[in-house]
């Protein structure tokens, strides 16, 4: 596992794919060989994760909003 150019990603098309995408993309750091990554790799990877909690807090607070206006039980 390494850190490179990323290619372009296609937007999900749907709630469950984006979902789908997502946690495959937890599996992947949860399976790789971390220790072993180039400490400017691990750096990288940290500063992007960081951007990505920022990203995913504000994503589930739109969910729960649409949730609660459509009040969801």
């Amino acid at each position: 596992m390494a850190f490179g150019p990323v290619s372009a990603v296609p937007s999900p098309s749907c709630a469950a794919e984006a979902l789908a995408m997502a946690e495959a993309a937890f599996d992947f750091f949860n399976r790789g060989d971390l220790p072993g990554l180039p400490v400017a790799v691990q750096a990288e990877s940290l500063r992007v994760w960081a951007r990505l909690e920022a990203k995913q807090a504000a994503a589930h607070a739109r969910l729960l909003g649409a949730f609660d206006a459509g009040e969801g039980p």
